[in-house]
């Protein structure tokens, strides 16, 4: 099994720590949270009109 020791590198850490190289690692996450919740936000609307075209029948055909 992997242990956390492993992972650790103190060379990259503390007063080593690259600043710019910590604003990008911060931006990467920040633009891989955003696209997450868009596409999990744009799939529930999906789903939500789904589910309402499926109980409800043709939302269009009430229109006759």
């Amino acid at each position: 099994m992997l242990s956390i020791d492993t992972l650790r590198r103190p060379e990259y850490t503390g007063g080593n720590r690259c600043g710019p190289c910590t604003a990008v690692n911060a931006a990467v996450i920040v633009v891989a949270a955003v696209v997450v919740a868009a596409v999990r936000h744009r799939s529930l609307g999906l789903e939500d009109r789904f589910l309402h075209v499926a109980a409800a029948g043709d939302p269009e055909r009430g229109r006759e």
